[in-house]
């Protein structure tokens, strides 16, 4: 009787219903690990975005490919799925896809104005730079003699001999200006066209030449925020000194003094010229 129970149970199909039972088990599991995997790379993909944007902003140095290409193929890995997908899932992909063709468009739009110079970080960073510039630019003018920071170097390495501050300080006043009188120089003094002396002897370094002299270089310290403790009746008394020694020792007809600034600092030079 068994028997024959058994035989109609193979007739009618009996046992397809567990095999049914299985099948869908299967597909639920599938779906499940399917459905983690789309959350993985939208995790993923929020990561990378947050790289991209540190790599734009100048603090990741390197641009996050290996992340990219990675991401990308998993990504393909599961738009080729062949399993049969809900409708739901099918959205999800479709919504992680979306979002990864919009990031790239977005990604190659700024690698494209990097490299044409456009990109909008990028320009306001280098205007920034400019502004800096042109401060440093503006707080090395010396009565309206602009000394670019580039060209700052190269005028301080110009012909001629810096006369050291040290050199300025000879502790006592000289005979020749001890008639100079310790008086107080107003910022607001006219230099003229003879802040840059060119003496002949020392006796071309009268006082209105060496007051402007001294003005020029006061101001030249002050705009490059230099402290100033040098006394006008010491600068002169030394610079009397040295006129003949210079003249001496390069064989020039004249020495023109003037200021310039070098590396940041103002500087009192002394040029010998032949004419």
């Amino acid at each position: 009787m068994a028997s024959k129970s058994g035989e109609k149970r193979d007739l009618f199909g009996g046992d397809r219903k567990g095999d049914e039972e299985s099948s869908r088990r299967d597909r639920i599991l599938q779906t499940k690990e399917f459905d983690e995997e789309l959350d993985d790379i939208d995790r993923d993909l929020d990561q990378l975005r947050a790289l991209f944007e540190l790599y734009f902003m100048g603090i990741e140095k390197t641009e996050p490919k290996s992340q990219h290409d990675h991401l990308r193929a998993r990504l393909r890995k599961v738009r080729e799925t062949k399993m049969r997908l809900n409708t739901a899932l099918k959205f999800k992909m479709q919504t992680l896809q979306g979002r990864m063709i919009s990031l790239e468009t977005y990604w190659g739009r700024i690698m494209r104005a990097r490299e044409n110079g456009t990109y909008h970080r990028d320009v306001q960073k280098a205007r920034r730079r400019q502004q800096e510039l042109d401060k440093k630019q503006a707080a090395a003018t010396v009565h309206g003699d602009a000394l670019p920071p580039e060209n700052q170097a190269k005028m301080g390495e110009a012909n001629g001999e810096s006369v050291a501050e040290g050199e300025l300080r000879p502790g006592a006043q000289d005979a020749a200006t001890r008639g100079v009188g310790p008086r107080e120089v107003s910022g607001n003094t006219p230099t003229g066209g003879v802040s840059r002396p060119k003496v002949r002897s020392a006796e071309d370094l009268d006082e209105p030449k060496m007051r402007q002299l001294y003005q020029t270089y006061v101001t030249a310290k002050r705009r490059c925020g230099e402290r100033v403790d040098l006394r006008f009746e010491d600068m002169a008394a030394s610079l009397k000194k040295q006129v003949p020694k210079l003249l001496q020792s390069t064989g020039a007809s004249s020495i023109e003094f003037k200021v310039v600034i070098k590396k940041g600092s103002a500087v009192l030079k002394a040029i010998p010229r032949t004419k």
